[in-house]
C-alpha cells in the first residue's frame, strides 16, 4: 500500500502545476488567487491578520502574497487609522475586472479534481481529510506542550 503522505504530497504538486498554468494568463500564482478569491468575496474591510487566521499560513507568507499582488495592481495596502501597525487591504478595478476568470479558474480546477467522485466519497473524502488536520494539529500542539513543560523543568 502506498504511503498516504505521499499521495497528499503527489496530489498537491498536481494542484499547483495545474493552478499554475491556469493562472498564467492572468499572471498570479495558485495562492495569490486563492487569496483575491477570498478577499473579492468579503463584504468588509479585511486585514492581513484576518487572512493569516483564514489561510492558517505564516504571517511571512501572507505579506509574500499581498506583496505580489501589489505588485501586480491588484491591490494597496492602507494604515488602520486606529492601528498603524494593521494594514487594510484595498482592492483595485484590476482586481473586480478579473472577480470572475479568477473565481472561474478555480470551481474548474475543483470540478476537474472531483470528477467521477460521488457526493458520498467526496463528503467521505472532506471528512476524512479534516479528521487527519485535526490529528497533527493535536500532535503539533501536544508537542508544543511538552517542549514548554520541558523548558521550564530546566
Amino acid at each position: 500500500m502506498e504511503h498516504i503522505v505521499l499521495i497528499l504530497k503527489e496530489l498537491n504538486q498536481a494542484l499547483e502545476l495545474y493552478a499554475k498554468k491556469n493562472m498564467q494568463m492572468l499572471d498570479i500564482t495558485p495562492s495569490q488567487a486563492f487569496t483575491l478569491d477570498y478577499l473579492l468575496s468579503q463584504k468588509t474591510n479585511v486585514y492581513a491578520t484576518k487572512l493569516h487566521d483564514a489561510f492558517k499560513i505564516s504571517k511571512s507568507a501572507i505579506s509574500s502574497i499581498l506583496k505580489g499582488l501589489k505588485n501586480k495592481g491588484y491591490l494597496r495596502l492602507e494604515s488602520s487609522r486606529e492601528d498603524e501597525r494593521k494594514k487594510i487591504i484595498i482592492l483595485s478595478d484590476k482586481a473586480y475586472r478579473e472577480k470572475d476568470m479568477i473565481h472561474d479558474c478555480l470551481m474548474k480546477q475543483q470540478k476537474n479534481l472531483c470528477l467521477n467522485i460521488t457526493e458520498n466519497e467526496m463528503e467521505l473524502c472532506k471528512h476524512t481529510l479534516l479528521k487527519m488536520l485535526q490529528n497533527m494539529d493535536d500532535r503539533r500542539n501536544e508537542h508544543d506542550k511538552n517542549a514548554l513543560i520541558t523548558s521550564k523543568a530546566i
